[in-house]
């Protein structure tokens, strides 16, 4: 019962909370044989504002953690086979895509090195690229929102286009919402 209070709470100021509540007495598959497959999860997802694009993340290879972007467009009236997108870094892993509502900027949490991180394990960091034509800027680390030795998650934008996202401690015993 405490999940569901926080998701209440979570939601409660966002429009069309009501819809959402009703939605899930009508769950259904999204996307059968090309986002949802058998075979891969679909892990934090997000449509562009037109409906047109739906941007999530999944695990790329089982037994790691190792997480990618994707996307699928719509055509036709159905949803294409989703595309890694790559933003030319190291194999590190992606997750967490949240696009601005006008989808000109995309901010995601990556495990790529950050300069002056000395620990074992890279910590996941918010990063953001613009939309350059049909590709994206370089990664940009959001040095004012990253703090070495947190793990930076689970970005979106609020109806005003205020980034929010959560922050961690190394040891996982305080999260905050920012």
């Amino acid at each position: 019962m405490t999940c569901f209070r926080a998701l209440v709470t979570a939601f409660a100021g966002l429009a069309g909370f009501a819809s959402f509540v009703e939605a899930q007495s009508n769950v259904s598959v999204f996307g059968p044989g090309t986002i949802s497959k058998a075979e891969s999860n679909v892990f934090r997802g997000q449509f562009l504002p037109d409906g047109q694009e739906f941007w999530f993340f999944r695990k790329v290879r089982e037994g790691a953690e190792d997480y990618r972007i994707f996307v699928s467009r719509r055509s036709a009236g159905s949803w294409t086979e989703p595309v890694q997108i790559s933003f030319g870094g190291p194999n590190e892993s992606e997750m967490y895509p949240a696009l601005s509502p006008d989808g000109q900027r995309l901010v995601f949490t990556s495990y790529r090195a950050v300069a002056g991180d000395t620990s074992d394990h890279p910590n996941a960091n918010l990063w953001f690229v613009e939309r350059r034509g049909d590709g994206w800027s370089e990664p940009v680390l959001m040095r004012g929102a990253s703090t070495l030795d947190h793990y930076e998650s689970q970005p979106w934008f609020d109806s005003s286009g205020a980034l929010r996202f959560s922050s961690t401690t190394p040891d996982w015993r305080r999260q905050e919402k920012r």
